[in-house]
């Protein structure tokens, strides 16, 4: 919600209720990376880069069903596709870089 207060996009009830949708796939999306992170910090076996690779496909497929409406010609599905990509892309980046990153930190 913020980056898209950056990018002069109005909020509606539209983009919150995608936003709460993104939210979700984020959580689940940084649980997977958190649970293989605690997992490899148990074990000798390294398994960060298979979940890394599971939420990368998880991420691409729901970054393409929200991109195809970005080319809508009505403009709530416009507005609910970018707010989509813009929810999607910095949830992926935060569960794939951030969050194995402060787990290594400890």
């Amino acid at each position: 919600l913020g980056t898209m207060a950056l990018l002069n996009i109005p909020i509606t009830i539209v983009t919150i209720m995608v936003s709460a949708f993104v939210f979700g796939l984020g959580i689940d999306y940084a649980l997977v990376m958190l649970h293989f992170c605690v997992r490899d910090s148990r074990n000798s076996v390294f398994q960060t880069a298979h979940a890394a690779a599971s939420v990368t496909v998880a991420a691409l497929t729901t970054f393409a069903g929200l991109g195809a409406m970005v080319l809508a010609n009505h403009p709530v599905l416009q507005s609910l596709g970018v707010t989509g990509l813009i929810g999607i892309t910095s949830s992926y980046f935060c569960a794939v870089v951030i969050v194995p990153s402060l787990m290594r930190k400890k």
